[in-house]
């Protein structure tokens, strides 16, 4: 789905994955039980990338990173150079932006940081989640704050919810993750970390 217009998306015309590979450092692998925050050991970086792309897992061959699909997202967006991906999670309802653990600060610099507090704000009032992943560690995004959860693991459910305050106050909102030994069985394949 595109950002913007609520489409399906499309591949930008002119760009492609070409050097880059780092969604295979940042981003989990279930299948394969990679941690987000290393390296597939099936990865060659700079070398050609995947080294068993025509088997690869299926949350890999469906994957595409937000630069690839988003015209707004400029170059300098391009993961290999900002150390940054973007993607939608939860059909649409989580912006999360994976960082390379090498450059846990990257989000915060210019450009980056404005575009993602402005994601906040649009996600405030559709109850949509931004999200920034370091390795495991989760940083939920508000229009007034950072919310710094530490380390989420698989199946864990991050949670945000605006708070009831008095007529007249400003805003303000609180996340928190529900552990997967405490979402019933039932729930447990919906917006799970």
């Amino acid at each position: 789905m595109n950002f913007a217009t609520g489409k399906p998306a499309e591949i930008v015309a002119g760009r492609a994955c070409g050097k880059c590979s780092l969604c295979c450092k940042v981003i989990a692998i279930d299948e394969i039980d990679k941690p987000p925050g290393a390296w597939c050991s099936d990865c060659a970086p700079g070398k050609g990338g995947c080294k068993i792309y025509e088997t690869r897992p299926d949350s890999c061959r469906h994957f595409l990173c937000r630069w690839l699909l988003e015209p707004g997202l400029g170059d300098e967006w391009f993961p290999a150079n900002s150390k940054l991906v973007v993607s939608l999670q939860y059909e649409g309802n989580r912006i999360a932006i994976s960082v390379d653990p090498a450059f846990p600060n990257r989000w915060r610099e210019q450009p980056f940081y404005s575009q993602i507090k402005k994601w906040a704000e649009i996600g405030a009032e559709k109850s949509a989640q931004v999200v920034v992943n370091i390795g495991k560690r989760v940083i939920v995004v508000l229009p007034n704050k950072e919310i710094d959860l530490g380390m989420v693991e698989t199946g864990d459910r991050i949670m945000v919810g605006e708070l009831k305050l008095p007529e007249g106050m400003p805003r303000d909102w609180r996340a928190w993750i529900r552990k997967a030994s405490d979402v019933p069985p039932d729930e447990r394949n919906n917006s799970t970390r």
